[in-house]
């Protein structure tokens, strides 16, 4: 929830340069791994809150009151759907998140 304000808060000016190069290099992440030499499994839907994350708040910044955004939210009303909305992202993470033997396993696998 705190980031999900401290990100609001830097405003549109910035905010889309940033969330830009993140959908960028996440881009090319995933392009490498298939397309490359990689032997482990790629599971996406793992990753599905942080797009849903940079995707809603980038939407909330821009039509946000922050640094060039559009203003088209109720001042301080703004901060309340941006903490609702962190919220659910996290809930959706920790739905989503790779089961705990799995997680173990993998970090066997890397040591």
């Amino acid at each position: 929830m705190l980031v999900g304000c401290i990100v609001y808060w830097a405003g549109w000016d910035t905010n889309w340069k940033v969330f830009a190069l993140a959908i960028l290099g996440g881009a090319v992440l995933i392009a490498l791994h298939y397309w490359g030499d990689e032997k482990g499994k790629l599971d996406l839907r793992q990753s599905l809150w942080f797009w849903l994350f940079i995707d809603g708040l980038g939407a909330l910044s821009f039509l946000g009151n922050y640094g060039g955004g559009l203003g088209v939210r109720p001042k301080y009303g703004d901060l309340l759907i941006v903490s609702t909305f962190s919220l659910g992202v996290f809930a959706r993470s920790v739905r989503d998140r790779l089961p705990d033997a799995e997680t173990a396993s993998m970090l066997r696998s890397a040591a």
